[in-house]
């Protein structure tokens, strides 16, 4: 029988320890790096939900202010007005500077955050436009858990619109009263009252300037929130696509009239065969701009008003007599009228009451009836306007309490033993 060396296997034994012992250590480093490793994971993720947060509400807090900027309701409400502290004006929407928000606006907010605001106005021109819009910036700063200073901006434009707009097409729900009202503020793309001549070039400051055909001199100078008309000028250089708001000021616009007026606009055509009136040259039978238009050799065509007191004409202006015609084959007028306040009330806008014809004086040809006299028919409606917005837009033969501008009132000249058509919506105006 054989033995096994006891001295040996207690060797062996002695070795399997060491390595047990070796391998726990190991294991416990290793462990140890995880939980570090898996301590730093929570540090980190913590971290990153503070800032997450942090940015949230901080983008929360742009967008509230962003949102109470846009929320203006008037184009203007100056300090001092009654209603002040309930109404936001556009014209109100400015810069603020640097302010720590209240824990008791905010108590749900762990981070104390601080708020400004930035505003350029018309920062760009665009196509010779200078854009009614506000590029407003809403920063916000913080310091995070760790101190580390922190900020967000939020940038956006807010346009510049009158609010009562929306109320309009609310108010009115047919084709026929898309521009009711007194007060009509319906604006066009260039962002200014409807009434304002589509030429009219936009000065900047909420005003455009406008050249009365045969007048390139002139400026008429308008409101683009209301439309009515601020001043009447000459313009130094006669040149309208450099015209600014500042030519008001430094000289270039000179001669200005102050008004607070109304605009009358339209053109003037006349009939073709066999309606041709006599001896009326290079009108209705030519497309060149650069003929002139006459009456028996004559180029004394020109508007008639009759305003009645005490409102009153300011100027009438046409191209009857210049070589280069805003449209060709027409004769283009505007007349501008001083309204009178009626009831003393500055709510309600100013009117005016009148007629308006034309006068043929100097050319040698009458109104009349007569084969060798000149008819004139308006297009529009018979009758006297009842003074409404609507029917004094539709040229009536009479105006009554106009309380804006009116474009489109137009006539043609015909011989005078013919007929105007009614058919085409011409009425018999003269005589």
């Amino acid at each position: 029988m054989k033995f096994r060396s006891p001295t040996k296997s207690r060797g062996l034994v002695a070795d399997a320890r060491g390595s047990s012992l070796l391998e726990a250590l190991l294991a416990v480093v290793i462990l140890g790096f995880g939980l570090l490793a898996v301590a730093k994971l929570q540090v980190t993720i913590g971290d990153a939900l503070s800032t997450g947060r942090d940015r949230v509400q901080a983008l929360l807090l742009a967008e509230e202010e962003m949102d109470r900027l846009r929320s203006f309701d008037l184009i203007d409400n100056a300090a001092g007005s009654p209603d002040y502290a309930l109404h936001l004006g556009y014209n109100q929407v400015a810069a603020q500077s640097v302010s720590a928000l209240s824990s008791t606006d905010y108590p749900n907010y762990v981070t104390s955050f601080s708020r400004a605001v930035s505003v350029s106005t018309n920062p760009v021109t665009f196509n010779s436009q200078v854009p009614d819009f506000k590029l407003t910036t809403v920063d916000l700063s913080w310091s995070d858990k760790k101190g580390t200073a922190q900020t967000f901006s939020l940038p956006s434009v807010i346009a510049k619109h009158d609010p009562s707009d929306a109320a309009w097409l609310i108010a009115c729900q047919t084709d026929e009263d898309i521009r009711c009202g007194t007060k009509d503020k319906i604006k066009t793309p260039y962002n200014r009252n409807l009434r304002i001549p589509y030429p009219a070039k936009d000065l900047g400051g909420g005003k455009s300037a406008f050249a009365p055909p045969g007048f390139g001199s002139k400026r008429i100078v308008f409101d683009n929130d209301t439309g009515t008309i601020q001043y009447l000028c000459n313009d130094a250089d006669g040149v309208i696509s450099n015209d600014v708001v500042a030519n008001l000021t430094n000289g270039a616009y000179t001669d200005c009239q102050s008004l607070n007026g109304y605009l009358i606009s339209g053109f003037i055509t006349a009939g073709v065969s066999p309606r041709t009136p006599p001896d009326f040259l290079n009108i209705g039978t030519t497309a060149d701009l650069t003929d002139t238009t006459t009456i028996n050799g004559q180029t004394s065509i020109s508007m008639l008003p009759s305003i009645t007191a005490p409102a009153s004409l300011v100027q009438c202006f046409d191209d009857s007599e210049t070589a280069t015609k805003q449209y060709a084959s027409t004769i283009s007028y505007v007349c501008i009228v001083t309204p009178n306040d009626s009831d003393g009330n500055p709510d309600t806008p100013s009117v005016w009451s009148g007629t308006l014809g034309i006068d043929l004086t100097g050319t040698g040809v009458a109104i009349g009836t007569g084969s060798s006299d000149v008819k004139v028919c308006r297009f529009g409606a018979s009758g006297t306007s009842d003074g409404t917005t609507t029917s004094n837009r539709a040229h009536h033969s009479n105006y009554v309490d106009v309380t804006e501008t009116l474009e489109n009132q137009n006539f043609i000249l015909i011989q005078g033993n013919r007929n105007c058509d009614s058919s085409l919506s011409e009425v018999q105006h003269q005589p």
